[in-house]
């Protein structure tokens, strides 16, 4: 994940996590993209990355897909 991306997802976990079933985005499908830079070998780290956080959210993830050339 970038650096503002990760500041951004780590503001919202911290608002979120606390809530519980509460959550705004609990039980809401997410869908992950990672879109690939130079050799496009760290699109299998940023994918695993946001299954953690939408897990930790609460959220359903409906899919995860990788964007190379």
């Amino acid at each position: 994940l970038s650096e503002s991306a990760k500041a951004f997802f780590d503001r919202l976990r911290r608002c979120e996590a606390t809530r519980g079933d509460d959550s705004a985005l609990h039980g809401k499908p997410a869908i992950g993209v990672a879109a690939a830079g130079g050799s496009g070998r760290g699109t299998d780290t940023c994918l695993h990355q946001m299954r953690r956080l939408f897990e930790h959210l609460g959220c359903d993830v409906a899919d995860l897909l990788t964007v190379t050339r």
